[in-house]
This record gives C-alpha cells, structure tokens and sequence, in this order.
C-alpha cells in the first residue's frame, strides 16, 4: 500500500492512497483506521475545510467529498 497525500488538523487526520485507500487518525498518528472510501481507484490528495468536511481527488478526475454526517439532536 502506497500512501500519496496526509492532511492534519491538530490531532486528527486522514491519509489517502493507492486502491482507494482512505486511513483516519484522531490521535495524531498513534492509530488509524481504514475508512471505506467506495472507489478502488489511486486517490491522489485530500483537503479538509474543517474536521468534518473535506474533498479527496484521484485518478481520471475523480473527486469525492467527505461530509462527518450531523448527530441526531
């Protein structure tokens, strides 16, 4: 697995790869997880706007978007 973009925002963060690899910290790096990404295409790089919204782009143009959906009240 090749790992290609790492975006932080204090101690949490995401990684993005080839095979549509997503991995999500909030320790700053100690673990991470594997996030479904739905795409098995490289993902190139990833902007976070804030901890809870973002865009990963990849290969033939793909963008996605990542929205962290809203807690019930």
């Amino acid at each position: 697995m090749e790992l290609l973009d790492l975006f932080m925002i204090g101690k949490e963060g995401f990684a993005v790869g080839d095979l549509g690899v997503v991995l999500h910290t909030v320790d700053g790096g100690e673990k991470w997880k594997m996030e479904n990404s739905g795409v098995s295409q490289q993902l190139n790089g990833i902007f976070l706007a804030s901890p809870d919204r973002g865009w990963i782009v990849g290969r033939g143009g793909l963008i996605l978007k990542y929205v962290l959906p809203a807690l019930p009240e």
